[in-house]
């Protein structure tokens, strides 16, 4: 009896390695890493990393994905929406920097985390194996820089660095005494849009240490992204935007969402459709520069508009 189940225990250990091969740890650092995901022709998932040296080369467990399965990537997933057959996860040394999931469900139920990456197949973010059919897919990771808590009230933000630049990857949610508002004057809009301020408000607003970014920071951000043409869609959350939230990709974890904007003469307008990001640059005595982001295309357009209009705030850090 004994012996029987000592074989079997031999047996079962052997099937695991079989199904997952071995897997050696990623050195991860800070920073943003592109890898490469390749399902080849006899349906065998493997990872590469090919950015500069954030992700060092390594071993990733060897998986077969079946014909008709779908591979679904997700950021830190936190639920079991998705049904779950196989399960990878690539690792810096404390914790998981990409999980890959594969699935036999033909509709891939997307995810509440907002962490969520892929779900439908015309995101080219998920692969279906398909017969004799061999798919390569390229996913940039994001590393945090690390959260930021605004001292004065508690809020906790996310932070991406892009380039040698730090910024807020959500909207600015503190109430300032003045010049600031939640649209369509709804309190309930604040956690998920922000406030939007007036021009002088916005200037003032930043948490210690960070700044209300200059038109030429604005610049240099998009020229970063590849120009103004296409640096949106890089800079867009992929969810949250009216459809068809052209070009969205979120590549660099900015996950800008469109809070619209308040005229000064106290109407709102385009939240879902449209993002206003004030600059602390002035155009002239009663105007500043602004960026804008749109549902319908993936630019980043620069704009000018009177200091009493109440724009959305994302800060950089000194």
């Amino acid at each position: 009896m004994k012996q029987t189940s000592f074989l079997r225990n031999i047996i079962l250990l052997l099937l695991i390695a079989l199904l997952f091969g071995n897997c050696n740890p990623l050195t991860n650092q800070r920073g943003t890493s592109t890898l490469i995901i390749t399902v080849d022709t006899n349906c065998i998932l493997s990872v590469d990393d090919v950015s500069y040296g954030n992700l060092k080369n390594g071993d990733v467990r060897k998986v077969k994905v079946n014909k008709g399965e779908h591979l679904v990537i997700a950021k830190n997933l936190d639920s079991t929406e998705v049904l779950i057959r196989q399960h990878v996860e690539i690792k810096d040394s404390t914790s998981i920097v990409l999980d890959l999931y594969i699935s036999r469900k033909k509709d891939i139920v997307v995810n509440k985390d907002t962490n969520f990456v892929a779900a439908k197949t015309e995101t080219k973010v998920e692969t279906k194996v398909n017969e004799n059919i061999g798919s390569t897919i390229q996913k940039t990771v994001i590393e945090p820089y690390g959260p930021l808590t605004d001292s004065r009230d508690g809020n906790i933000y996310k932070t991406v660095k892009i380039g040698n630049k730090i910024w807020m990857a959500e909207n600015l949610r503190y109430k300032a005494k003045k010049g600031c508002w939640a649209y369509d004057d709804e309190e309930s809009n604040v956690i998920k849009y922000g406030y939007l301020y007036d021009w002088e408000t916005a200037k003032k607003a930043a948490p210690a240490g960070w700044h209300l970014p200059t038109d030429a920071e604005w610049t240099k951000l998009t020229t970063y992204l590849g120009g103004e043409s296409n640096a949106g869609g890089k800079l867009k959350s992929i969810t949250g935007w009216k459809s068809p939230n052209t070009g969205a990709t979120n590549s660099v974890g900015f996950a800008a969402i469109p809070a619209g904007y308040r005229y000064f003469n106290y109407t709102y307008y385009g939240k879902d459709y449209y993002g206003y990001w004030w600059s602390s640059t002035e155009y002239y005595t009663f105007g500043a520069w602004y960026r804008v982001l749109s549902y319908n295309n993936s630019k980043v357009t620069a704009g000018y508009s009177s200091k009493n209009n109440g724009f959305s705030v994302l800060c950089v850090k000194d």
